[in-house]
């Protein structure tokens, strides 16, 4: 499978938001003995339990054509589709409160996202992939405006300041709130993170197109700034492999295995995309050719926990582009069924299902 061939699915039905019936897996032991600390297993996979969904195929505000790119905002989601139209959601309704499109997209639709938060709003650095930018908006002020474009940087090319197709970026800010360093992923030839200044100078790059155990990507999708370590983490999506880099671009950790077909072990990925940080050294990673998300340890490698399995119901997931976190909840772009869907944040830190690859340095 390759994710970067997009793939339309049967879509599901657009509506308000919808709950799968179910419980959650009780913890045995405390049922045996009033034994301290005792919290519920991992989860192991299979359709998410009390799982919350809006959206929908369509192209009418609330509704979805395939969307790629899911952000938490300060109070509510942005997410874009493959129709190059922008929404803002609100998470508890899955209503639509802006929408726009981005101002150029005959080529392709953008497929990545990062928001920071100033005093005059949020501010949107759109990966807008295959116009070969970086594009930098603010929403508008109604829901029925179109975003104002701030800043634009980037064009086609391999040199320095230049891109085939950005995936994603991230904003490093300083202890004053201001813009220190954007980072920008890309891939069809480069497989390369470049590094910006605050005005948009292209100040350095790290990574080279390869599955070795150096710093060597085939597709880097999404970058997260982990601000209590200073680390980079980015999802290597055709070598099924997240990796941990120095704010610098040194290499830290490769989680994963390079492999044709690394299955579905927990622990092991196929086509990671999205990645999200939960604060305590672990790391929510949605699979693209697994159809589920993986909660892993930074440390170690582990997985602590699986939710979804691929399909078309409430709690199932069709090719997940994205997930993000808000609040208690973590939700999914389950991009496959035009929709996200939502889950309760995990809170404990269980027993790890099992351990396939510790982060190492190599593959």
């Amino acid at each position: 499978m390759n994710p970067s061939r997009d793939r339309i699915a049967k879509p599901a039905a657009a509506g308000p938001l919808r709950r799968a019936a179910g419980a959650a897996v009780a913890c045995i032991a405390c049922f045996v003995a009033p034994i301290a600390g005792c919290s519920d297993p991992a989860p192991a996979g299979g359709r998410v339990v009390d799982a919350d969904t809006f959206g929908g195929l369509g192209t009418y505000p609330g509704a979805y054509h395939y969307p790629r790119v899911l952000e938490a905002g300060r109070n509510e989601l942005w997410v874009i589709d493959k129709a190059a139209r922008v929404q803002r959601i609100d998470p508890a309704s899955g209503k639509s409160l802006a929408l726009w499109k981005t101002p150029k997209h005959d080529n392709g639709k953008p497929v990545g996202l990062a928001i920071i938060e100033d005093q005059q709003g949020p501010l949107l650095f759109i990966a807008d992939t295959h116009q070969h930018r970086v594009l930098v908006q603010r929403p508008p002020t109604d829901a029925e405006g179109s975003g104002e474009t701030i800043a634009e940087f980037g064009e086609f090319g391999y040199d320095i300041g230049q891109f085939i197709y950005p995936t994603d970026v991230a904003v490093l800010r300083d202890a004053t709130g201001a813009i220190d360093r954007i980072y920008v992923s890309e891939y069809g030839g480069n497989d390369r993170i470049v590094v910006y200044s605050p005005d948009y100078q292209p100040l350095f790059t790290f990574g080279t197109f390869g599955g070795g155990p150096g710093a060597e990507f085939n597709r880097p999708q999404q970058i997260v700034l982990d601000e209590d370590r200073r680390e980079l983490v980015i999802s290597d999506v055709n070598n099924h492999r997240i990796g941990r880099f120095t704010l610098d671009g040194e290499l830290i950790a490769w989680i994963g295995a390079t492999s044709p077909d690394p299955g579905t072990t927990p622990g092991a990925f196929r086509h990671p995309h999205g990645l999200e940080l939960l604060g305590d050294g672990t790391v929510l990673v949605s699979e693209f050719g697994n159809s589920r998300v993986q909660r892993i340890d930074l440390d170690t490698g582990d997985c602590l926990g699986i939710w979804g399995e691929p399909g078309r119901g409430v709690g199932q997931f069709a090719y997940p582009w994205s997930v993000a976190v808000m609040n208690d909840r973590v939700f999914v772009l389950d991009s496959g069924n035009h929709r996200v869907q939502s889950f309760a944040k995990p809170t404990d830190r269980p027993e790890p299902l099992t351990a396939v690859s510790s982060a190492g340095g190599g593959a």
